[in-house]
């Protein structure tokens, strides 16, 4: 399918038969994606052959991740367990610069870690204020700052 690049350019994204993206490829690096029955990524392949392959359990909720052949060598997994309504609290990992942690939450499902206004919205983010989030009703209406480039399919 065609699609729109940023600087006003047709690129090609190829989607299968159910209109899921199935690779992407930039000047600086590319994606092979293959996905399950329902939707889910099994694995990305990178233009390096850097290759994450990811573990579901039986209602397609994310139990483990595996990175091999990384160029740099950073190869490892990271494992999760869930609570019953999938929470995730534990993450053990032996991949290089994640952590193994466990999460806490409290009756509403929130993180205790975290702060939340009267409506359950998040203020903060790994211990930091959301400064940059000015909020209407129950929304973020701008962060400050700019905004993420987006690609608008064509069809």
């Amino acid at each position: 399918m065609p699609g729109l690049a940023p600087e006003g350019n047709f690129e090609r994204l190829p989607y299968d038969s159910l209109d899921r993206l199935t690779a992407l490829s930039t000047p600086v690096s590319s994606y092979t994606y293959q996905l399950g029955p329902v939707g889910n990524r099994k694995n990305v392949t990178e233009g390096t052959g850097r290759t994450v392959n990811y573990n579901y359990d039986g209602i397609y909720r994310l139990t483990n991740e595996t990175v091999s052949a990384d160029p740099a060598k950073v190869n490892g997994s990271v494992s999760y367990v869930l609570d019953p309504v999938g929470n995730r609290k534990s993450a053990t990992s032996t991949l290089s610069g994640v952590n193994t942690a466990s999460f806490n939450y409290n009756t509403d499902d929130e993180l205790t870690t975290e702060r939340y206004d009267a409506n359950g919205n998040a203020w903060n983010s790994g211990g930091n204020y959301c400064a940059s989030c000015i909020r209407l009703g129950n929304e973020i209406r701008k962060l400050t700052g700019s905004p993420p480039r987006r690609r608008r399919r064509v069809r």
